[in-house]
């Protein structure tokens, strides 16, 4: 509080010698007549002085309150960036946590198929396909819900266009209780 004080008086000091300098410059040799006039004048010249000084204590008090509520608007944004950043990180854990789950899921039904077809062992139907040369044995699938053409050919160790030749598939959508036909061996 004190420091204030004296950088205000400081502040008045300085503006009251820029004011004498420029009156100093408009009226080089100031004489009064009386004393009164004197008196007038540097009574004029104080309460001016006084009224920049006001002045400048308004605009500090502005600039004070300017400078806390940005402070304030800092702060806040600052616990805003802290908690976006912890949302950000436990929604990362649980896109990773999720992706782990689906993975085993996907490798579980994989299993889960590689071992039903080991089991059932379907009836092998040949069937020759017209635009092949070669005579190709088929087995007969019926497709339970959540199998993918993917999970299929991975069981019966064929590929995923070997399956969709031939059932003349245009794309990878299959649908449960449809039947497919395998193509198991090939005799040459």
């Amino acid at each position: 509080m004190m420091i204030g004080k004296l950088v205000l008086g400081l502040a008045a000091a300085a503006a009251g010698l820029c004011l004498y300098a420029q009156q100093s410059a408009t009226r080089p040799n100031t004489r009064f007549n009386t004393p009164q006039e004197a008196a007038s004048y540097y009574e004029n010249l104080v309460g001016r002085l006084a009224s920049q000084v006001q002045s400048m204590q308004d605009e500090n008090a502005i600039l004070t309150a300017s400078n806390t509520e940005l402070k304030q608007r800092i702060a806040r944004l600052e616990q805003d960036v802290r908690s976006l950043s912890n949302d950000v990180a436990a929604l990362r854990k649980q896109i990773a946590a999720d992706a782990e789950v689906r993975k085993n899921q996907l490798n579980h039904l994989a299993n889960k198929i590689t071992e039903s077809a080991r089991q059932e062992k379907p009836p092998v139907t040949p069937q020759l396909v017209p635009q092949q040369k070669d005579s190709t044995e088929y087995v007969e699938h019926i497709v339970e819900k959540g199998t993918t053409l993917n999970a299929l050919a991975k069981a019966y160790h064929v590929s995923v266009n070997d399956i969709k030749k031939a059932n003349k598939l245009k794309n990878n959508n299959i649908y449960q209780g449809q039947k497919l036909l395998i193509p198991v061996s090939s005799k040459r």
